[in-house]
């Protein structure tokens, strides 16, 4: 039994990594796309810090092994560079725009001169002056860097006081209850646990007076502040600012905690604050309805208004309606704007963005197929792109073309290309019409007009021009790439005249794997076994009990199955998600067609989308019936119809296994149910 279960582990670990390829055939192979990305450095100096003339930020583009990425011939921006900081430590910034890969990172240190480095009210010396890499996609708009002084528990002793108002004072401050911050002069007290500390001198401002700030926990509020035992609070507030004398020997301060009425929305792109509070493929911007905070980490009174925006890299969108479970987000006529109510609890963004794929939608006569090869360049700057073909009434003038075959029909198509941003679901879009795009899109149009060869003519706002195509006359299928999208002319020639070459894919072949992980409730697609022996016939035991299974109409309710949008599938559709074997599936689809006489489809359905061979569609097509096949793919229920007459040629030209979305590719007939 253990050796049967060790094989079943190896077969499915082998269909995991087989099937993967083959069902992304009609998809683009995952290469590095070019992005552009803006962000601006800051950098400061903290009054009373002194530092030389070379304290600097330094940025460079590098690989995920931290190398150096030399930037491509042609580009006339940085991949490298410096801010150098001023004089004076007066603020200086620089923004910086890159041309870059999205699988690279941008890594970024800061030379400190042996000074404290804060960004966002956090001391992060370590992290940015050995360098942070940031990947690409994860790069927020702006760093801001500010140079402090280290501080210890008490000031240098002895020597000459340092310039600037820094004044000799005998001040010993105590405090009681629950502080956040207490800063003294440009001094903050980093022992908030020893009650007490002695200062020898401080910053004073020019009336000799010493600035006292006390500051809450964040997120909290004081009901009450005393100063050497007199109230000072009327209403609650989270931070205090007061004066005192520089001759003042001893400050006692008390503080009491009441209740907030305020909580945080806090996120990062790294997990530097945890798992919760990481934003992954997008980003966030703050609107409107806050008071305090910044860069992913801010203050909200409860019960307020907050306006935010939600913007998904390429190939993802806001999935869902609710963060934190239970809070509504609300569109706004803003294209990635949401608004929601804060509640009495601290907000994250965890799992706001969901992976979506390209739409395409075809309703244009002579057409039965088409895809989208590289949708970014329809929807560079983030969400999902959608091509939609209409038939068109106008077709272009084809006496430039040479060698037209005057016997066939010339075609006109409109198509149109959107980037589109979900408002919560695919039901309900910010729409962004793209007519003329940053690079080129490829286009695949199968259309069922066969000829020797075709020439495509682009109309675009009055003028027309012969673009590059590609005719593959198995499939039937029209290659071409424009930065411009209007109305495309198809004209059948008497020759082949291919002179486009189509981007290159993954092919849909099988690899090999000695893995035995384990693949249960994966979505990627599963190889049937077809062949094979073991010393003890495990592989014909497993075979036979396959050979004498009754095949049964799914059931909704099945434990450990992911049922999302199962119940839009017909109710008689036969499971078949339990067969491991070729022959054990062949021989129960001879029997669901037997019980089904007279049917002109029946529907069948499996956990796992199959990797088809020839060899079991062209055994379904002798039951000379169509079998309407339903599957799930990255959380989406599709349906591709397999009819009884099938051009099995054409599916196996180059291929070994047929993924059921390369079926729809290459058929025309594959759908999104939901």
């Amino acid at each position: 039994m253990k050796r049967v279960k060790k094989i079943l582990s190896f077969m499915m670990s082998m269909a995991m990594m087989i099937g993967m390829i083959a069902l992304d055939f009609p998809i683009t192979a995952q290469a590095a796309n070019k992005v552009t990305k803006s962000l601006t450095l800051k950098l400061s100096v903290a009054d009373g810090t002194t530092v030389p003339e070379n304290y600097n930020v330094e940025y460079k583009v590098v690989d995920e092994n931290g190398n150096s990425v030399v930037k491509p011939d042609g580009y006339s921006g940085e991949y490298s560079g410096v801010l150098g900081g001023s004089e004076d430590g007066s603020e200086v910034f620089k923004t910086i725009s890159l041309d870059v890969d999205d699988d690279k990172y941008i890594e970024i240190r800061v030379n400190s001169a042996g000074n404290d480095i804060f960004i966002n009210r956090a001391n992060e010396t370590s992290a940015w002056s050995t360098g942070q890499r940031i990947a690409v996609n994860a790069l927020a708009s702006e760093y801001q860097f500010q140079l402090q002084a280290p501080q210890g528990p008490n000031p240098p002793p002895g020597g000459d006081p340092p310039a600037g108002n820094r004044k000799d004072v005998n001040l010993t401050v105590s405090w009681t209850g629950d502080f956040g911050e207490i800063k003294v002069g440009d001094t903050s007290i980093e022992d908030l646990t020893t009650n007490t500390q002695h200062f020898s001198s401080v910053n004073c401002e020019q009336d000799d007076t010493i600035k006292i700030k006390i500051q809450a926990p964040f997120s909290e509020v004081y009901s009450s502040i005393k100063i050497n035992d007199e109230e000072k609070l009327s209403e609650q507030t989270d931070q205090y600012v007061f004066f005192i004398s520089k001759d003042d020997t001893s400050l006692k301060i008390a503080v009491v905690k009441g209740v907030s009425t305020q909580h945080t929305i806090i996120w990062r792109y790294d997990n530097q604050q945890g798992d919760d509070a990481m934003v992954e493929h997008g980003t966030v911007e703050m609107v409107s309805g806050y008071h305090s905070g910044g860069d992913g980490h801010y203050l909200v009174n409860d019960d307020a208004d907050v306006t935010i925006k939600l913007i998904p890299d390429y190939g993802y969108q806001v999935v869902g309606a609710k963060i934190n479970g239970d809070v509504d987000l609300t569109a706004n006529n803003y294209t990635n704007e949401f608004t929601f109510r804060m509640p009495p609890t601290n907000v994250h963004f965890k799992g706001i963005f969901t992976k979506t794929e390209d739409i395409v939608s075809v309703n244009a006569q002579g057409v039965r197929g088409a895809s989208l090869t590289n949708g970014n360049a329809v929807a560079g700057s983030g969400g999902t792109a959608k091509m939609t073909i209409e038939t068109s009434n106008s077709p272009a003038d084809t006496s430039s073309i040479e060698g037209v075959d005057n016997s066939k029909a010339v075609q006109a198509v409109d198509i149109q290309m959107d980037q589109l941003f979900y408002k919560n679901s695919a039901d309900d879009l910010w729409t962004q019409p793209q007519h003329e795009l940053s690079s080129s899109a490829e286009v695949k149009l199968v259309v069922d007009q066969p000829a020797a060869g075709y020439a495509v003519l682009r109309e675009h706002n009055g003028q027309i021009d012969k673009i590059p195509a590609h005719y593959d006359e198995a499939t039937g299928t029209v290659t071409f790439a424009s930065d411009k999208y209007s109305v495309f002319t198809l004209v059948p020639l008497t020759e082949s005249n291919n002179q486009y070459d189509p981007i290159e894919v993954e092919p849909d072949v099988p690899a090999e794997s000695e893995s035995e992980a384990s693949s249960e409730g994966s979505d990627e697609p599963a190889v049937l076994k077809t062949s094979g022996e073991t010393s003890d016939n495990t592989y014909f035991v497993i075979e036979q009990q396959e050979i004498n299974r009754n095949p049964e109409t799914i059931i909704i309710d099945a434990m450990g199955v992911d049922k999302t949008g199962l119940e839009s599938m017909p109710k008689q559709t036969y499971n078949l998600s339990s067969f491991v074997t070729a022959k054990g599936f062949m021989t129960s689809i001879d029997k669901i067609a037997k019980s089904n006489q007279g049917k002109s489809a029946i529907n069948i359905y499996t956990e796992r989308p199959i990797c088809f061979t020839k060899e079991i569609l062209q055994h379904m097509s002798k039951n000379n019936v169509d079998f309407v096949y339903y599957f799930k793919h990255k959380g989406h229920l599709y349906s591709v119809t397999i009819p009884a007459q099938i051009d099995l040629e054409a599916i196996f030209k180059n291929n070994k296994y047929a993924g059921p979305l390369y079926l729809g590719y290459v058929l025309g007939n594959s759908k999104l149910i939901k």
